[in-house]
């Protein structure tokens, strides 16, 4: 009932504000062309310091563009992130949480493709996550293509729809999954980075006890949907590791920085045919990622979701603008705010969502008007993990035990993201920091509901997208 009459305040907000969804006079008529990439940590490509060369066409391009330092998902999971992005509401007050099943965008919600669909624009995209195909993300779009691809076939459609729509006014949008797991990097990529120089650096190894799935206390045999992933590596999931000789660990990630890489070619050729059609004059251009992925961190093995961690919230984000000077933004920001400042940029009004825009930011003032406070969430358990950042400081809430087992232990984690990024050491019982920013989540969370209690609607997948579904590990 709560979902309902949320949904219904909102479709009545956006009614009453959409008549006035005109364009400023005097707004250029640019293009929108949105690059997303699955499962793909930011600080695993060379714009953001990484040491291996996985992305040199994407980092070529970011020095053209608005490069965001600290960009977050509202939750680390593809069907959120997509919600996040399209309708600039946290995923939570739209029903979207966790994964795709019963995930469904209401059609009260006005999505950025329908704004731009009713000012004149095409509207078309091509998805290759298979997860989203369901949950009703058509909502604006002339056609969303949603085909199990990979990079190089992606490319191939996408030029040749955008030879197509270049003579018209459009938004199109391409979701590549290829660095989501299991990591199987094709033909020459699958050896491009064994034995290099990061390669044969010592790291410590998946440990043995972690290299098969199994449960802690409290979990009933068999699992629960909650916690099926629990701080192992599971090779349910991955089925890697069988055959390889020597540092596991380094061998996984190798193979996963070997999509990147597969991706990161395909990407460059997708930009340059771009460039050659004359679209850089004429186009806004976003490059992102739905979420990171785990790779070990805090003993998680090779996947996201579950835990709050940065190397699984923080996200690659540029944005391309012809008559925006290139900057590099350090202040943090979430997948919410690009609803938004899409729409500034456009020069079209918009309807009131939770992100904010951040044209000032990209226009080189550094500190907004606002004080700009992210919220994010995790975790499998009904009862979420919450996270606030404000600046260096990162606060997070863990109210489910069986959770604080996968974790820590503690029910609030504290960290200083300057001076310790790999978030290590729990500073929450010495630091004031952690106080203040209770203040803020609690007054966040006066607007939370447990959407879990709502009446979802059913998704019956095909055979076709449940065996996509099986490959990248979402459904058994």
């Amino acid at each position: 009932m709560k979902l309902s009459i949320l949904l219904t305040i909102i479709l009545m907000l956006q009614l009453f504000i959409l008549p006035g969804c005109g364009e400023r006079k005097n707004s250029t008529k640019y293009n929108v062309i949105l690059i997303s990439i699955e499962t793909l940590r930011s600080d695993h490509l060379g714009c953001y310091g990484y040491r291996r060369n996985t992305s040199p066409h994407i980092d070529e391009f970011a020095k053209k563009t608005v490069f965001f330092e600290n960009a977050y998902t509202p939750w680390p999971k593809t069907t959120s992130s997509f919600a996040a992005f399209f309708t600039g509401m946290y995923p939570f007050k739209i029903g979207i949480e966790r994964i795709a099943p019963q995930q469904y965008l209401d059609d009260g919600l006005m999505l950025l493709t329908e704004i731009l669909a009713g000012k004149g624009f095409k509207t078309e995209g091509l998805n290759a996550n298979m997860v989203i195909k369901d949950s009703n993300f058509n909502q604006g779009f002339d056609r969303l293509q949603h085909k199990d691809l990979q990079a190089h076939e992606l490319t191939e459609i996408a030029i040749k729809t955008l030879k197509q729509l270049k003579e018209k006014r459009f938004l199109y949008w391409i979701h590549y999954k290829d660095p989501h797991a299991p990591y199987k990097p094709l033909g020459k990529y699958k050896k491009i980075f064994i034995n290099d120089r990061l390669y044969n650096q010592k790291i410590k190894d998946v440990p043995p006890d972690k290299r098969k799935l199994k449960l802690l206390k409290g979990i009933p045999e068999g699992g629960i949907d909650a916690y099926d992933e629990s701080r192992v590596w599971s090779m349910r999931r991955l089925d890697v590791g069988h055959g390889i000789k020597g540092n596991v660990l380094k061998y996984v990630i190798a193979q996963y920085d070997a999509e990147i890489k597969f991706t990161d070619d395909h990407i460059g050729i997708l930009l340059g045919e771009i460039k050659a059609m004359g679209l850089f004059n004429n186009s806004i251009i976003v490059l992102w990622g739905d979420h990171g992925e785990s790779l070990g961190g805090h003993d998680y093995y090779f996947s996201h979701g579950r835990f709050p961690y940065n190397n699984c919230l923080k996200i690659p984000f540029i944005i391309y603008h012809p008559e925006l000077k290139p900057i590099s933004v350090t202040t943090a920001v979430s997948l919410v705010d690009i609803f938004p400042t899409l729409l500034d940029l456009l020069g079209i009004h918009g309807p009131p969502v939770d992100g904010k825009s951040i044209k000032n930011l990209m226009l080189g003032k550094e500190k907004p008007v606002r004080k700009r406070v992210i919220y994010s969430f995790a975790g499998y358990a009904r009862n979420y993990q919450k996270i606030v950042i404000d600046g260096k400081w990162k606060l997070i809430y863990i109210p489910d035990h069986l959770d604080r087992q996968l974790l820590s232990n503690a029910k609030y984690e504290l960290y200083d993201l300057e001076n310790d990024p790999g978030e290590t050491n729990n500073l929450y019982t010495t630091k004031a920091a952690g106080k203040y920013l209770m203040k803020y989540l609690i007054g966040f969370l006066k607007n939370r509901f447990n959407a879990f209690t709502q009446k979802r609607r059913p998704i019956v997948y095909d055979e076709k997208t449940r065996e996509a579904l099986r490959t990248l590990g979402y459904i058994d």
